[in-house]
């Protein structure tokens, strides 16, 4: 019965609760102007023109982002159709993951109740939850970066095979980050690792 409970817990807190809080709601309101309706308009003329190299906003060459977003975002269109749950559903996908993300990490650094209950404050915390339904790029940015952070602590501390499958995570996921928000997407996680790396040979 008590692993039942568990079971019962970890399923509402790491899937129940963050489905209706980041998924389900997501159509609530409009999009809002100017970055909402910016990030839309890009992915919807990708669909409309089939040119998904160059992003177009109204009719302008738009090159101040990376395309990663707009993929991910003419992906949900032409699955789900257009609207406000489409266009939203990149960044809550991916507060979905950050909050998968802080369960691992508690479960690796304590055990599996202490990620429960960081994943359960995270989940209830304001700023995940609004960032995490607006679509702007602060949100994949600090999952992409969380992540290749991750996988790079994991490849220095496992041996052999796997810390070899956790470097190349961990590149593919500063690759997304660049595709993300550019250079900074490369820059953070690499610069945070090599800080630890050395702060770890001083101790």
């Amino acid at each position: 019965m008590k692993n039942e409970g568990g079971a019962a817990q970890k399923a509402l807190i790491l899937f129940v609760v963050p489905l209706v809080l980041y998924l389900c709601l997501l159509p609530v309101l409009p999009l809002m102007e100017p970055d909402e309706g910016r990030y839309a308009l890009i992915p919807q003329a990708m669909n409309a023109t089939g040119d998904y190299v160059t992003p177009h906003l109204k009719g302008v060459v738009y090159l101040e982002k990376p395309p990663l977003a707009y993929w991910a975002t003419a992906l949900a269109f032409k699955v789900f159709g257009e609207g406000e749950g489409s266009a939203r559903l990149f960044p809550a996908l991916c507060a979905w993951g950050c909050l998968l993300l802080v369960y691992a990490m508690g479960a690796h650094f304590h055990d599996r109740k202490t990620g429960l209950y960081g994943a359960a404050v995270f989940t209830t915390m304001a700023l995940p939850f609004a960032l995490g339904r607006i679509n702007i790029l602060d949100m994949p940015l600090a999952f992409f970066i969380t992540l290749s952070v991750w996988f790079g602590f994991l490849a220095f501390r496992e041996p052999g095979r796997v810390r070899k499958v956790m470097l190349y995570l961990l590149y593919v996921a500063a690759a997304l980050a660049f595709l993300t928000k550019g250079l900074v997407g490369v820059v953070f996680p690499f610069a945070i690792l090599v800080l630890w790396l050395l702060c770890r040979r001083r101790s």
